[in-house]
Formats: C-alpha cells, structure tokens, sequence
C-alpha cells in the first residue's frame, strides 16, 4: 500500500482506494443490467463476479467456458447492491437502479410514481396523473382518439418481496 493513500474496507474485507468502490459498484449494477457473462482475471475488490485465470481469458475461447446462469447474476449482482444500498427495480421499461436509505418505505412510493405516467398510443402525447387510479384505455385528452397508456408498468408487489428478502438478509449480516 502507499503511504498517504486512504484505503477502506470492502464489504468482501479487502482493502481498497475509495475510488475502486465506486467503480465496483458501477461495474455490478452494470453486469445485472446486462446479465452477460463476465469474468474477473484477479483477486481484488470484485470477488462477485466469477474468476478466470488470465491466461484462459486471453485465449478467448467462447463457449467452451461455463456460462453463469442469469439467475445467480441478479442474486449475487442484488445482493452486492443491497449492501451498498442500492436497489434494481424491475419494470416493462428495463431496469431503475435506486439509491435509499430506507428501501422498505421509500420504494414502493417511488414504484407507485412510475406507474402515474402516460403516453398516448395516437399522437405519443405524454401526462402524468396525480391519483392513484390507472387511467390505461381512457382517450387523450390532446388529440382525442388515441388511447392512454402506462408509460411503464411495474409489478411493485413482485419487487418488494424481492428487495424485502435483500433487506432481511442484510440486516443479518449487521
């Protein structure tokens, strides 16, 4: 380690420059979006994703290598994030990544907003309701005959019991 340098721990208990934490959290969320395999060639600070000797990487043979299932990327990828206090929310629209302190209360309003916005499948004439009614199929108010549609849809019960069992887990590991 070099002198002057602030080092911390990571939550796997390596020490690292603060830096590496940010990059490594930018790196998870990114393998959980994309769910492509991905493969580390050291022993750092990413111990999450899985490790190939660099020398079976370089030879860059696709295919003969085990492939990690998508499943156990968005468990260990939201895992990871749980710690760091960050949260995947799934929608018809991809992947939100949220930042909060306290996920079990701010989340499922931060969800509910999501489905409060509309867009109209005539002229894409785009609103947001301010009740919690769904208004899909009602026509446009701006072109008349399109009908209004959620602009993303979000299962929020399906979300909290998945960020739920994340926040259990980690409040055990306290």
């Amino acid at each position: 380690m070099k002198e002057g340098r602030e080092y911390i721990e990571t939550s796997n208990g390596l020490l690292t420059e603060k830096v590496h934490i940010y990059y490594k959290k930018n790196m998870i969320s990114a393998w959980r979006l994309s769910l492509m395999d991905v493969y580390t060639t050291d022993h750092g600070a990413i111990t999450e994703i899985p490790y190939v000797p660099i020398n079976e990487a370089l030879e860059g043979l696709p295919g003969k290598r085990k492939q990690f299932p998508q499943k156990k990327i968005k468990e260990v990828a939201d895992d990871y994030m749980a710690q760091v206090g960050v949260y995947a929310i799934e929608s018809s629209g991809g992947l939100t990544f949220i930042e909060v302190e306290k996920p079990l209360e701010q989340l499922p309003s931060y969800m509910e907003s999501m489905k409060r916005h509309y867009v109209c499948d005539g002229c894409g004439a785009t609103g947001v309701s301010n009740d919690d009614i769904d208004h899909s199929g009602e026509n446009c108010s701006v072109c008349k005959t399109g009908k209004m549609a959620r602009a993303v849809d979000v299962d929020v019960k399906k979300n909290m019991q998945r960020i739920r069992k994340l926040v259990e887990k980690y409040a055990e590991k306290s």
